[in-house]
């Protein structure tokens, strides 16, 4: 038995104070302190009398609950003054079902702090009066349980009769509480310090001794005493049936433990932690199993069937347990003392290792979206991603968050060879106990780079583990770039170029070999998928730090030889290449253009011009193509061997960040089209630009992301949002770039803005950098001796809570980040919107839009180096998403080509300015019928085979020549505009202050002039009807959400809000983040109950509009539909 104790004359003297305030529910009511509300919404009190008795019987009111609400009038208990709270209701019991105390507690969060359960009495029929009992610990008494502080939850077919409430709380000043403390240290110094351990009747003995010192008042003070102050240092006596002696390796053993209970002082423990582990402390602590299961108890008995993984080692194990009160239950090594073991067990390998089930986990359409298959059932891609920790802090919250897919790290950079040659994977299987061990329910997705990575590791250090190179097929470099060089100087390295036929046998190699080990391996079967790393970001040719230099390219013979190939395949014939280039050249004398060429200026402005750049051009494209071509053979070697059994994920991460002028290749991710289209890959991964990222801006995802879907890919979301208590680590310089967050406030709004978006727009996502692991990565780079500790650190360490040396600790104060996630407000975010996910899988996620946004990576490769466009996709998104006007997002190449492409009313092309002759003839049979509306934005078609704006024309319907001049791309509205811009404020500037070069103008007589250039009065912005459809010119970047939402309004496309704030929908469901404070008016393009995932409430029934009131930097996330579907899919909805 394991118990503290505490004198009786420490009790008697830290117990100061029982205060207590009641009513008395006479007519009128007799208030001491308390005061039940005689009328609410949800509850009419009547005067009765029953059995002689008065009382008042609760009523329903006008609402669709039935609520006795009671407030405390007395201050001295009130706002957290008194926590320890008894409430004591007298009831008369008739009817059948539970009566519920909900009150206001020290939770910061409203649901479920000002509303939190606790169950009073069951109700037995017995036509007696009955008082009914139950103590709280965490009272708060502030007024937030809908202005009162507690009510009572009754069933709602039985109207119950009160005929009193108290509730009773022991106050303690901080100065008895020093002076007991002293009190208690000099009698006896180890009773807090230490556990004592004593038999039944040694306990029974000194607990009635202490309550026959006190008088009978202070026999009830000891025992809330007991049970509400001391228990939080007590631990409840727990024994444990005989166990198994013996248990083979994948077998469950089945254990009971029961409760020694000494006294009816002492409470029932509601949580049980199990642990199997090394038995001495003395050897290197290793956990096989371990868990915490809550409310495990049953008439004080726990009975467990604990699995033992496959993977533990032949020897014998301590079975350790512990039963609290508390709501979490924490042990480290130096606490796992004597009475904590309740026995052993010896853990025998079996022959062979149990066969497993086939997860067949794959990616497939459910009610509207694409989600994951595992065994059969749908489950949504929302999952979370835990690095390399010390701490278990990241374990918990994916727990106690209801995460049970877990996504790691398996390795940092490439696995180290054996001396046979072969790959050792023995870190990846440590790795893989380690977790294991700390979520043993959960599913994984390791991340896995076998030896992928080109030139170096992720870790810093070059690889020495290739084999045998050939000499042609290494990597060459490029070291003078700066300028146009007379003669290249090249430098070569013993790594191969990622374009020879080498790397490309070895990386397909290599990732049969990890993918093979993990299939024989005995956690074959606690996967759900597989993320190879073939980032093109990492690929090192424009990257490597080998030179010292940046931007360095690969200038290999095998990257020659590969160009060569692509252009063979492009055009065919010498001839028709030398057409293009306008130059004599052999395919044998070409040469990969060098990085000043293609950093070089153009007499176009911002694009290239062909005649002079086509190698540039060529290059460009063929190195993007080449980066796709490399993923999906990792993909395709990977499925040859798995099959359905584990979903495929790598990243490809092209954000509205990457749609900018290139800066030599500065991102390798625009052939997206190509990486879609090679089927290799099941889940895409990329990070959300961190554009307007700050509390009050928007959330910008991936970029057409409807494309992946259509394809049969999830894409999903990195989100790695740092938050407000990240701003105390000095490495987390990237804060700068997603906005500041004052506090948690702001921190949660935009965790409810981002997944909230994300689910409405058809997105996996899941949660990165909420651990210390991440940081340390920021600490290999950053802190020195970090890399050195960390790697020699042993992972069996990593299994509990890490006890560190003083410089250790040291190391670990330099780089300890994301503490935000200690905040359990931000962690309830998290936890929710993952269950509103899953929710609103079964109410189905489909997405509905009548306007499309058109994007054209590849039209990239023809631009220059300038910066003069970057960011403008940021600041497009941004107006598009405060538009109120839902919409989709798709490559061109989809729009032309894909058969199963949906129709639209109104379709904006973006950035699309490379447009062959053949596609244009696409584009106007597809666009010019059923009244839709096209607008063009800047140089849209500008070039074919060479720019010209009469391709613009031709594309737009409208006259367009182009202006070889220096200016702002602000374009102001006409004080005579046409009617599509009613509510435009004449004269206002549209497009970005900026300077680009070439501009455009239009010169049509039959178009009608909706703006001109501010610098120059041309004619800039356009309208244009045709018979079958309406073509609308933009010369500048991109629109503002006004000019967005009257273009859309033209075309009859529902509108959500006229308001300024950002605004997410779907069919069921809706998201508003707040720019500014205010009333908000949301119309619904049907009628429809409404219903607020956070408040837990419905906001009306049967309507076309809503109305809600945000703070400024505040999100409301709202189901829109059938409130008895939302009932069906899992949700508590008031009736």
């Amino acid at each position: 038995m394991h118990i503290h104790l505490v004198p009786a004359t420490f009790a008697t003297a830290l117990i100061t104070s029982l205060h207590a305030v009641s009513v008395t529910l006479l007519s009128p009511p007799v208030e001491n302190g308390l005061r039940v509300a005689a009328e609410t919404s949800e509850g009419i009190m009547k005067a009765v009398t029953i059995d002689g008795k008065p009382a008042w019987r609760c009523l329903p009111g006008g609402s669709s609950g039935k609520f006795c609400y009671a407030a405390i009038t007395d201050t001295t208990l009130k706002n957290g003054a008194a926590p320890s709270a008894r409430f004591s209701i007298t009831y008369y019991d008739e009817g059948s079902g539970e009566l519920a105390v909900e009150y206001d507690s020290l939770d910061a969060a409203t649901i479920p702090g000002a509303f939190k359960p606790i169950r009073l009495a069951v109700l037995g029929d017995s036509k007696l009066w009955k008082t009914a009992e139950v103590t709280v610990t965490d009272a708060r008494f502030g007024g937030r349980c809908n202005g009162k502080d507690f009510r009572i939850i009754m069933p709602k077919d039985v109207n119950i009769a009160f005929s009193s409430l108290a509730v009773t709380a022991i106050t303690v000043s901080p100065e008895e509480k020093l002076a007991a403390k002293k009190k208690i240290e000099k009698e006896e110094e180890h009773i807090f310090n230490e556990a004592i351990f004593i038999d039944n009747n040694r306990a029974d003995a000194i607990l009635n001794r202490v309550s026959d010192d006190t008088s009978e008042r202070n026999k009830k003070l000891l025992e809330v005493f007991l049970k509400e102050k001391l228990l939080a240092a007590m631990e409840i006596p727990l024994v444990m049936d005989p166990a198994p002696e013996r248990v083979s390796a994948g077998d469950e053993i089945t254990l009971t433990f029961r409760i020694r209970k000494s006294s009816d002082v002492l409470p029932a423990p509601r949580n049980l932690y199990v642990a199997i582990a090394t038995p001495e402390p003395s050897e290197p602590e290793t956990t096989i199993v371990q868990t915490n299961i809550k409310n495990a108890f049953k008439n004080g008995v726990a009975v467990l069937h604990l699995p033992i993984p496959v993977w533990a080692d032949e020897k014998k194990y301590s079975i350790i347990a512990k039963a609290s009160t508390q709501d979490s239950i924490r042990l480290n090594w130096r606490g796992w003392i004597e009475s904590f073991i309740m026995g052993t067990v010896t853990v025998l390998k079996p022959a062979i290792y149990p066969a497993g089930q086939n997860p067949d986990t794959h990616v497939g359409n459910y009610k509207g979206r694409k989600v994951f298959f595992i065994h059969n059932k749908p489950v949504m891609p929302i999952f979370f991603a835990c690095g390399r920790a010390l701490y278990d802090r990241t374990w918990d919250i994916a727990a106690t968050s209801g995460f049970d897919l877990l996504r790691f790290v398996g390795n940092f950079g490439s696995f180290p060879r054996n001396a046979d040659g072969t790959l050792d994977f023995s870190q990846l299987d440590k790795n893989m106990r380690i977790r294991l061990g700390a979520a043993p329910d959960a599913r994984f997705m390791i991340l896995a780079t076998p030896e992928y990575y080109f030139a170096s590791s992720t870790n810093g250090t070059t690889i020495e583990n290739w084999l045998d190179i050939p000499e042609n097929e290494k990597l060459v470099i490029e070291s003078n770039h700066g300028t146009i060089p007379k003669e290249r100087k090249t430098k070569k390295f013993d790594v191969p170029s990622f374009a020879s036929p080498y790397y490309k046998s070895m990386i397909s190699q290599n990732t049969k070999a990890l993918v093979r080990h993990i299939l024989d391996s005995p956690y074959a079967d606690r996967l759900f998928g597989l993320c190879l790393e073939a980032e093109n970001e990492t690929y090192p040719p424009e990257y490597s730090s080998l030179s010292g230099d940046t931007k360095i390219g690969d200038y290999s013979e095998s990257m020659r030889r590969y160009f060569i190939a692509w252009l063979k395949e492009k055009y065919v014939t010498v001839e028709k290449l030398q057409a293009v280039w306008e130059r004599k050249i052999a395919w044998n004398d070409i040469q990969i253009p060098v990085i000043a060429r293609r950093n070089s200026e153009s007499s176009l402005g911002v694009f290239r011009a062909p005649r002079q750049s086509m190698d540039v051009i060529d290059f460009q494209e063929a190195y993007n193509n080449h980066m796709v071509d490399m993923s999906a053979a990792i993909g395709s070697s990977a499925r040859e061997l798995c099959g359905n059994k584990y979903i495929l994920n790598t990243y490809y991460r092209i954000t509205p960040n990457n749609l900018r002028s290139p800066k030599t290749l500065s991102h390798m991710n625009l052939s997206l089209g190509r990486m879609l289209n090679t089927k290799a890959w099941d889940m895409i991964v990329g990070c959300p630009s961190r554009y307007y990222y700050h509390a009050g801006g928007i959330s910008i995802p991936l970029i057409c992301w409807d494309s992946y879907l259509l394809h049969g890919v999830i894409p999903v979301v990195e989100y790695d949002a740092t938050g407000y208590m990240a701003q105390r680590n000095p490495l987390r310089g990237r804060l700068a770039e997603g906005g500041r967050q004052e506090n948690a406030r702001e921190t949660r709004e935009i965790y409810k803005r981002d997944t909230a978006a994300y689910i409405i727009e058809g997105l996996g996502y899941y949660h990165m950098q909420f651990d210390e692991g991440n940081s340390f990565e920021w600490g290999m780079k950053r802190v020195p001796g970090f890399r050195d500790w960390w790697n020699a650190v042993d992972p069996s360490r990593l299994n509990q809570p890490l006890q560190v040396t003083g410089e250790e600790e040291q190391l670990l104060d330099r780089i300890r980040a994301d503490t935000y996630m200690l905040d359990e407000s931000v962690v309830a975010v998290m936890r929710r919107m993952k269950e509103i996910g899953t929710r609103m899988m079964e109410l189905g996620l489909e997405r509905t839009a009548d306007m499309v946004l058109i994007y054209d990576p590849e039209s990239l490769h023809y631009m220059t180096a300038t910066p003069a466009l970057s960011e403008s996709t940021a600041h497009f998104q941004h107006q598009m998403r405060r538009s109120g006007i839902p919409y989709h997002e798709y490559l061109l190449s989809d729009f032309l080509h894909h058969p199963d492409f949906p129709e639209y009313k109104v379709y904006i092309f973006y950035n699309c300015y490379h447009i062959s002759d053949e596609d244009r003839a696409i584009i106007a049979r597809k666009l010019r019928k059923n009244s839709k509306t096209a607008v063009w934005l800047y140089a849209s078609g500008l070039i074919s085979t060479v720019p010209d704006s009469k391709n613009m024309t031709d594309l737009t319907g409208i006259r367009i020549r182009a202006l070889a001049e220096n200016h702002s791309g602000a374009i102001r509205v006409s004080a005579n505009a046409h009617g599509i811009l009613n509510g435009i404020p004449k004269n206002q500037l549209l497009g970005t202050m900026k300077i680009i070069n070439p501009i455009f103008s239009v010169h049509d007589p039959d178009a009608t002039i909706l703006g001109t250039w501010d610098d120059n009065n041309e004619p800039a912005f356009a309208l244009k009807q045709f018979p079958e459809w309406t073509s609308i010119y933009f010369g500048s970047v991109y629109l503002s959400y006004q000019v967005i939402r009257t273009i859309a309004k033209a075309a009859n496309i529902h509108c959500y809000s006229d308001g300024d704030d950002v605004v997410f929908a779907n069919r069921n469901m809706i998201m508003v983040h707040s720019f500014f404070s205010g009333e908000k008016k949301i119309a619904l393009p049907r009628s429809a109950d409404v219903y607020d995932w956070f408040s837990k409430s419905v906001v009306a029934r049967g309507t076309r509009e809503f109305t809600v009131h945000l703070d400024s930097k505040e999100t409301g996330v709202y189901y829109y539909g059938d409130l008895n579907s939302l009932r069906q899919a899992g949700e508590e909805v008031p009736r």
